[in-house]
């Protein structure tokens, strides 16, 4: 294995089998190549290679030309370079490896087939230059592939076709395939055994610098010109196999010389070099650029490289380069009904639709109206490239500047001012102004009025006549719609019989909220794997939707509860990272609501009184009082409640309802000791007076109440624990228990007086008289 040092320090391992290798004679070998016996000249920095991923080394392409040679991906020359395990993983499936090249370094390609008939170029070079020895690759087409290193701010010409045909110098902007890729003959890459895995690589000799330096290129003065690094994102959505003819090429070479004043000559010939019966002449197309700069340089612009683009569905490249729609720039063919402007159509498009990268994937988002509801909602639709592109495509028009009919689709993704975002954010205060911002506001807009009998539903019934309780919910309300962009870190929860009203508050809500209300009546539509649909969502009404066996949802619904920041997943999509801005509040018949364990503090329960059960009189009342103005009065006094320095979180109200949850939650140690607790007395064969004060206990009798727990244990059915000591010892905590050693030595439990424990365990319930 010869270990390659990729750019970010990690080694990329590259296989080279020595029994291989050796199979070749390395003096042979040496001699063969040419290289001199005297010792290298080495450069300080050893061999960095940013690793690459190529295609399948059978693949060919549509015309059946072998591109098993060619990187996988378009944007190779901006991708992060492959790990090692990357790497390996790529090679493993069959693939082929390259190396792009840095600007440190230059790559001496020499390919054999293409030398004059009895010469040997590369063993001239090499005995007219001094080539040190350094890292060599045997290619599979019988060439050699020498690493070297140069200074990074030097051009050089890329052949000396003149002294050593044959040969090609890379640089930065060019790649090569490395071992053990495999050429499409099915011969392979391998290094030159003489390459040792400490060899560093030679400086490339003066006398060959002097050679390829590059003259600077004559430039044309152009306003705004782009990079080569622009011209090369550019260039990747043109494919250079359809501009073969001399009439297409010479065109898009012109616009590429105008649109980077001269200098975008590399990227350019990286384009060129794309096209496998282009490869061969990248020399004639350098001298051809170089003509450009007294040969009519202003004949062809930029623009034409643009038109190109649109007409190939890629207009989307243009954007990141001009904000001016280049096809404005073009005479308009009169037709015999005018077509609408393209500049209208894009506009009329831009109100529905827009472009978005949803976790770095490319999709069209479509606003639409959801008619279900009243008032509508507006809700966003996401659809793939294709799907739109299926949808419009009997929508079709004439592109100005071409004869050729476009759908819409087309022309609306292929225009600079198509509307586009980097990402999705839900942002209340705007904060983030570059994204595609989901939050809609209030579905009602806030008014004077009146909604006295909502207001009593919650004083009254939801609350059962409790103040504090009452005070809380409507803060509580009032801190959603004034920090909608806060998480309250607290859920509320009614529970009550059927009929009695619990949830005529969350549904009186869900209108206000509107787009960014949800009500879910089953665990798997919030707790379930995929959740996108829960991204736009500020209140969450949970309707008989939970149950706290259910492990799973418990997790969730925690986190739903607490966590700044949840993970969102759709369909088919990856997951992606959110602020969590759901108010939580829930209502259910079951005496069992929520998980709340001894310390849970996040949850606020109410038990809902009777007293308005199956009363049609007054729910009627309230409907009708809420539908004429009600709930916009809600909501303006509820954004005018005076709660500054006010959180959900603190001042949870202690109610007897939440000390049931928190006793319902109980795990089977502590609810032994609660049933204990009711009872008054302890297992145990010697008679202890517990309600006269404390009580030790010996170890005789700690081995009786672990039998009893057991017993407990098993009438119960709990199979998901284990009777032991230190599950006892634990769980009595809340009630006082100490533990600790006698007079004697023996390690026993001391237990305070029975009216002590009681209190204590009520504490930590948050409750009073469950024992009385």
């Amino acid at each position: 294995m010869s270990p390659l040092e990729t750019k970010s320090g990690r080694a990329a391992v590259i296989d080279a089998p020595a029994s291989r290798l050796l199979e070749k004679d390395g003096a042979e070998f040496k001699r063969d190549v040419g290289f001199k016996d005297a010792a290298p000249s080495v450069a300080a920095t050893p061999l960095l290679l940013d690793l690459i991923p190529l295609h399948r080394r059978d693949a060919v392409d549509a015309k059946g030309r072998p591109i098993g040679k060619a990187p996988l991906h378009s944007g190779w020359r901006r991708e992060m370079p492959l790990t090692e395990t990357e790497a390996a993983a790529h090679i493993a499936r069959g693939m082929n490896l390259g190396a792009r090249i840095r600007d440190d370094q230059l790559v001496i390609d020499a390919d054999p087939r293409n030398y004059p008939p009895g010469d040997n170029p590369l063993a001239r070079l090499i005995a007219d230059m001094g080539l040190p020895h350094g890292p060599t690759v045997e290619t599979g087409g019988g060439g050699f592939h020498l690493y070297m290193r140069k200074p990074a701010d030097m051009r050089v010409r890329d052949a000396l076709p003149e002294l050593y045909p044959g040969i090609e110098f890379k640089t930065v902007g060019r790649q090569v395939v490395v071992p053990p890729s495999v050429h499409p003959n099915g011969q392979r890459y391998d290094w030159d055994p003489l390459f040792g895995t400490d060899m560093a690589v030679p400086n490339v000799p003066d006398a060959l610098l002097a050679l390829l330096r590059r003259p600077p290129t004559v430039s044309v003065a152009v306003d705004g010109a782009m990079t080569s690094e622009q011209l090369s994102k550019l260039l990747e959505g043109l494919d250079a196999r359809d501009f073969g003819s001399n009439d297409l090429w010479l065109p898009i070479a012109m616009a590429c010389h105008h649109a980077t004043g001269g200098d975008g000559i590399d990227a350019f010939l990286d384009w060129c070099a794309t096209d496998p019966d282009y490869s061969d002449r990248l020399n004639t197309a350098r001298a051809r650029w170089e003509s450009f700069g007294t040969d009519r340089p202003e004949s062809v612009t930029r623009l034409t490289l643009y038109k190109a683009l649109h007409e190939a569905g890629r207009g989307d490249l243009v954007e990141a380069i001009e904000r001016s729609d280049p096809l404005d720039d073009f005479p308009v063919e009169e037709t015999d009904a005018p077509e609408p402007r393209e500049r209208d159509l894009i506009e009329q498009m831009n109100e529905r639709f827009c472009v978005v990268l949803n976790g770095g994937k490319f999709a069209v988002f479509m606003e639409d109206e959801d008619g279900i509801f009243d008032p509508p909602r507006r809700v966003w639709t996401k659809m793939s490239r294709a799907d739109f592109l299926h949808f419009h495509e009997d929508e079709r028009v004439k592109a100005m500047g071409s004869r050729r009919e476009v759908s819409v689709a087309e022309l609306w993704l292929a225009s600079p001012r198509r509307r586009k975002y980097p990402g999705i954010v839900l942002d209340p205060e705007g904060r983030d102004r570059g994204k595609l911002n989901l939050w809609r506001g209030w579905a009602v807009e806030p008014k004077p009025g009146n909604w006295s009998i909502m207001r009593e539903l919650i004083e009254q019934v939801l609350c059962s006549g409790d103040r504090a309780s009452s005070d809380y919910v409507l803060r509580w309300m009032a801190f959603m719609f004034q920090h909608p962009g806060t998480s309250p870190e607290a859920a509320i929860t009614f529970r009550g019989r059927e009929g009695t009203g619990k949830g005529t508050l969350g549904r009186a809500l869900m209108q206000i909220t509107g787009t960014h209300g949800l009500t879910v009546s089953s665990p798997a539509q919030f707790a379930g794997r995929f959740n996108a649909h829960l991204r736009t969502v500020a209140f969450l009404f949970a309707d008989e939707a939970f149950w706290p066996g259910h492990k799973e949802a418990e997790g969730v619904l925690k986190q739903l509860v607490t966590e700044p920041v949840i993970a969102f997943e759709g369909k088919g999509a990856d997951i992606v990272p959110g602020r969590n801005l759901i108010h939580l509040m829930m209502a259910s018949n079951n005496e069992w609501v929520i998980p709340a364990g001894l310390d849970a503090r996040r949850f606020a329960v109410f038990d809902v009184s009777d007293a308005r059960r199956n009363d049609k009189a007054f729910f009627g009342a309230l409907n009708a009082q809420m539908a004429a103005g009600g709930l916009a009065a809600m909501l303006r006094d509820l954004l005018a409640m005076d709660i500054e320095g006010w959180h959900p979180s603190r001042g949870i109200p202690k109610t007897q309802a939440l000390a049931e949850q928190k006793a319902l939650s109980l795990d089977p140690a502590s609810k032994w000791w609660m049933a204990l607790l009711d009872r008054g007395s302890l297992p145990v064969t010697e008679l202890i007076a517990w309600d006269q004060g404390p009580v030790e206990i010996d170890p005789v009798s700690k081995g009786e109440l672990l039998e009893d727990y057991d017993r407990f244990l098993k009438t119960n059915r709990v199979f998901s624990a284990k009777a032991s000591h230190r599950a006892l010892a634990t769980a009595g905590r809340s009630l006082g228990l100490q533990t600790g050693k006698t007079k004697t030595g023996d390690r026993a439990w001391t237990l305070p007086p029975l009216a002590e424990a009681r209190r204590l365990f009520e504490e930590r319930l948050g409750a009073s008289s469950m024992f009385d």
